[in-house]
């Protein structure tokens, strides 16, 4: 798919979390940072997309729209209409989400253990992992920062062309020398 020609929708404060919806994810500090802002007089609209690992009804979550398991099209669709990405993970190699919102536009918030995709303060934020009330911070200041989301998105999309398959395939092949 050719996600970098679609043309975005951006929802004003609309928060996406794309993934298992569990601890391993830091799914629970993404609500924890929803509650902080709630507290804080903001009313963002925080939305999680994946299958989740979570008991759904567990009041940490109240204040997150848990979407489910969404199909290709539903999902272009959240990451089209959302302002920011945010993926608190406590253990991941290198998540696609982060390209998949990188490519669509959307500032990206994760932390150190997540690959090395997003440059701090470039395409978006690394805040420290198990850290609710930064991570609020930093999701409120891209919300509010309007020129600073801006150059954040263009960076972002721009970088997430350097992680296509066509270059992947083909860093492959010259590291195999073929």
């Amino acid at each position: 798919k050719d996600f970098f020609n679609l043309k975005p929708k951006v929802q004003n404060e609309k928060i996406l979390f794309v993934g298992e919806i569990g601890l391993r994810k830091g799914a629970h500090y993404y609500a924890e940072a929803a509650r902080i802002l709630r507290a804080r007089g903001k009313k963002y609209d925080f939305v999680a997309a994946g299958i989740s690992s979570i008991k759904k009804n567990h009041p940490l979550f109240d204040s997150i729209n848990l979407l489910g398991h969404l199909s290709e099209s539903e999902l272009i669709y959240q990451y089209l209409t959302s302002d920011v990405f945010v993926l608190p993970t406590l253990v991941e190699g290198m998540a696609v989400s982060h390209l998949e919102a990188m490519a669509f536009g959307l500032p990206v918030i994760t932390t150190p253990n997540c690959g090395s995709v997003i440059s701090d303060s470039e395409e978006g934020f690394i805040v420290p992992i198990r850290d609710p009330q930064t991570l609020a911070s930093k999701i409120e200041e891209i919300v509010e920062n309007r020129s600073l989301r801006d150059e954040m998105s263009i960076k972002g999309k721009e970088k997430a062309k350097e992680y296509t398959w066509e270059k992947y395939s083909q860093n492959l092949l010259n590291v195999l020398n073929i």
